[in-house]
This record gives C-alpha cells, sequence and structure tokens, in this order.
C-alpha cells in the first residue's frame, strides 16, 4: 500500500493509484523555499496556510488534541553521501523509508511561532510509525517492542519498553510488542496485542511513568489494510478511538460461524459492551469517536471490497443511539483514510471528483450540509487523513510539486 493521490477513478469504487510520478524522486535538500503567506479561497474550501517550507517531503502530521500549535510530522529525504557506490538509480525513500540513503525524520513544529525542532538522531535508529503527540509528549515507535518519547527537558529520545513477568503458562520474561504506534489519552497508552500473561487479544493499556500492561478488552478487533510494505506502514495507527472514558472498536465476530464485523463501544469506568453496529451485511471499514458521537465507514459486503475498488457508506450516531443522517448521494468516502471527529464536526477524504478531497460535515446542524475543506488548488492525499486540534486543521498536500503541510482554520 502506498498512500500517493490517484489519478483518476474506476467504475464500481475506488481506484488504486500506480502513479509513481506523484512521489518525490529527486535528489532532495534542507533548503528552504519561500512560501506564500495564504492561498486565497477558491469557490470551495477554506482558505489554507502553508506550515512547512523545505524541499524535503513532510509527511504524517499529528496535532496536540490539548495544543493546536503542537505539530509533529515526518521529514523524507534523500542523503546521496550514504548511498552506495556505483549507485546510478536512487531509491524513493517514500516507498522504501530503510533504503540505504534514505533519512526518516520526526520534527516537532510551534505552528504559531515557526519553531522547528528535530526530535530524532543517528542514535534513534529506524522509525517504524508515523509520530503521534498528546499532552505535550510526542512519541513513536522505533521498532515492534520500542516506543520512543522524547523528552523536552534532556532535548532527546526516551526508548520505553514493557515485558511480561513469567507464568505458570509461560515460564520466562517476555516483551510487549505493537501492531501500530499506540494511542495516548489522558496520559495513559492503548494498543491492540496480545496479553502475555492471559493469553489473550485484546486491547491493552499502560499508564506512563509505570510498566504494568492490563488488558482492558478483551476482543477480537478487525484490521482493515491494503497491501503492505514501505512507508505505507508508517502511517499505519490503532484501529479503535478512546474518548471520554469510552473505547470504539471494530469486532471480528465469526463466533455463529458466519463472518462479520460489529462496530463495538467499551466504557472504561463501567465495563460494559455495547453494540452500536451489527453490520450485517456489510463491513465496518474504520470509525471514529468523539464529542458524545460516533461515525464509521461501512462497505456492502454483498458488492465486495477490495483493492480494486470499494464502495463507502458514511454512518453515525449520538451515543445515546440517535442516528444522524449523513453521507449524501454525491459523497464518496475513501476507504483508506481516517475518519476524523473535530467537535461536532466529520471530516473525511472523498473522491467525488475524481481527485481527493477533504470534507466535512456539522453533525450538530438539522441541515448535515457537507461542505469542501480543501480548495481546488488542493493536492490531498489518498490514504493520510486530516488531522485536527480545537479549529485548526492540517493535512498533506503536494500542490507544490513534494508534499508539504496545509492547514486552515475552521469556523
Amino acid at each position: 500500500m502506498v498512500w500517493f493521490p490517484a489519478c483518476g477513478a474506476s467504475t464500481g469504487g475506488e481506484p488504486i493509484s500506480t502513479d509513481a510520478s506523484a512521489q518525490s524522486d529527486g535528489v532532495a535538500t534542507v533548503a528552504d523555499v519561500t512560501a506564500p503567506d495564504a492561498t486565497p479561497p477558491s469557490p470551495t474550501g477554506l482558505p489554507a496556510t502553508r506550515v512547512t517550507t523545505s524541499k524535503d517531503d513532510e509527511l504524517y502530521p499529528d496535532l496536540d488534541p490539548k495544543d493546536a500549535d503542537a505539530l509533529v510530522y515526518v521529514v523524507s529525504r534523500l542523503d546521496p553521501a550514504k548511498l552506495p557506490k556505483g549507485t546510478t538509480v536512487a531509491p524513493n525513500c517514500i516507498q522504501c523509508p530503510t533504503c540505504q540513503g534514505c533519512a526518516m525524520e520526526v520534527w516537532h513544529k510551534n505552528v504559531s511561532s515557526g519553531k522547528a525542532t528535530k526530535l530524532t538522531d543517528a542514535a534513534s535508529g529506524w522509525l517504524n510509525s508515523s509520530p503521534r503527540i498528546s499532552g505535550g509528549v510526542p512519541y513513536w515507535l522505533r521498532n515492534s517492542n520500542e516506543l520512543m518519547e522524547y523528552d523536552f527537558s534532556k532535548q532527546a529520545p526516551v526508548v520505553l519498553t514493557f515485558t511480561a513477568p513469567p507464568t505458570p503458562q509461560n515460564p520466562w520474561t517476555q516483551q510487549y510488542y505493537f501492531n501500530n504506534v499506540p494511542e495516548l489519552s489522558d496520559g495513559v497508552y492503548y494498543w491492540y496485542g496480545w496479553h502475555q500473561a492471559h493469553n489473550k487479544n485484546g486491547i491493552l493499556r499502560v499508564k506512563r511513568g509505570t510498566t504494568q500492561v492490563e488488558l482492558v478488552v478483551e476482543d477480537n478487533l478487525y484490521h482493515w489494510y491494503f497491501g503492505n510494505g514501505g512507508g505505507s506502514n508508517l502511517g499505519r495507527r490503532q484501529v479503535f478511538t478512546v474518548s471520554d472514558n469510552r473505547i470504539a472498536y471494530p469486532r471480528y465476530d465469526h463466533d455463529t460461524g458466519v463472518q462479520r464485523v460489529r462496530y463495538m463501544l467499551y466504557d472504561l469506568k463501567t465495563g460494559q459492551k455495547t453494540t452500536l453496529a451489527d453490520a450485517d451485511g456489510y463491513t465496518v471499514v474504520g470509525g471514529i469517536l468523539g464529542g458524545g458521537r460516533v461515525a464509521w465507514k461501512r462497505a456492502d459486503a454483498k458488492k465486495g471490497c477490495s483493492e480494486q475498488g470499494c464502495e463507502i457508506d458514511l454512518v453515525a450516531k449520538e451515543l445515546t443511539g440517535t442516528e444522524l443522517g449523513v453521507g449524501s448521494s454525491a459523497a464518496k468516502p475513501s476507504v483508506y483514510a481516517e475518519l476524523v471527529m473535530a467537535g461536532s464536526w466529520l471530516l473525511w477524504v472523498d473522491y467525488r471528483e475524481v481527485t481527493y478531497a477533504v470534507y466535512g460535515v456539522d453533525l450538530a446542524s438539522n441541515e448535515r450540509r457537507e461542505v469542501r475543506v480543501t480548495g481546488e488548488e488542493a493536492v490531498v492525499g489518498a490514504y493520510v487523513g486530516p488531522v485536527v486540534s480545537g479549529n485548526r486543521i492540517v493535512w498533506m498536500d503536494r500542490r507544490s510539486g513534494n508534499w508539504d503541510l496545509w492547514r486552515a482554520e475552521m469556523k
């Protein structure tokens, strides 16, 4: 799976891009270029401002939910000095971030002041996930069992590992592994994996500053991924969301002999599980929880859903159970990019106009009219959705020829 923009639509669902020209394959430098202060509003879309200005590719943004000025992202560049002697064709570092000569760095930036700080160094090792930030703590995976945090007081990254003590079933110490970068919510890390002591799958958690890993939700979760390898792995996140002491997640259910995916809600205070969507005849391919509402994407199982195309509907509910009609007949949500909840707004990547754009709908309004967020001049990728904090939205955009980060303010 690669995540550059698709170039056309195919009958029956979303296209899969194979356009290699959508990647930067030249020798990247760190020289800055002049960035416009703002792009005038197009007939559709919000006024947008460029956040990053180098000739490198800036990828996988994340905003701190508690501080809209705190932004983390990945800088991808090719270092010709590190290429093997005799190299005639330089690697594409976005498709192969671990190729010799490629550098993938984690950066932090204050959006208002413009101050940027490099968080990784040569000793940080490989980058195994996109960076996240929550409560002022930037974090990412160095490999499948090492979680990295950046300590601003020490101006250095710190390695975190978690081990399970011996049990009668497993009489040796074992390390916990991360399938994707964890979710950090109110000082607690959550991820889906195998709990060593219980010998069960489920959603695990550990409080920052401690080492005891707990099994919170015992269940089999459904993962919806296309392809594998390369930069696509870096952008993957957990398939569940944590908000307001609740977890919303897709459950893979085959107990009855019929394979299906239900969308579930787990209350962290009471331990109660609630079925939000039985999804009988449908496949849940991604959801989001926030602001007392939940939304998800679903695919009609009868029509099929594959890498060649997928028809997606949007569904939204109040946590009280009231259904919210969303998704017009014109809407074509991408199966790949994640949904985003910003207050009462639901945002998604849409390909109704062949090229990709970010659309949104205010779930609190009676009309629930769809609004285009990114303008006609924006070149949005298919696989990486926007990120939001407060009224600020940031997304990956290739209008300048390489991947930059742009922002807009939702009013």
